[in-house]
């Protein structure tokens, strides 16, 4: 849950031994200058905010994944 109260569902959430990674399956990524890019770092900026106290030293990403496997970091 977010701050908020809001409910949130992260895709996949993966822990590795220094970091975390979300990843967020989209079927097509859009172009950086398009509006949903900018709606999509913003969701995944939330999910990154609501796991930050419960893993307070580990390094986090987020990558948007795409229906061919190509990902892209937001």
């Amino acid at each position: 849950m977010s701050a908020d109260g809001k409910n949130l569902r992260i895709d996949r959430l993966v822990e590795f031994t220094n970091e975390l990674v979300i990843l967020d399956y989209k079927l097509s990524i859009p172009d950086q200058s398009e509006p949903l890019f900018c709606q999509y770092q913003k969701q995944l900026s939330n999910y990154l905010q609501a796991l930050k106290p419960l893993y307070p030293h580990k390094p986090m990403r987020a990558l948007l994944i795409d229906a061919q496997g190509h990902s892209t970091p937001v």
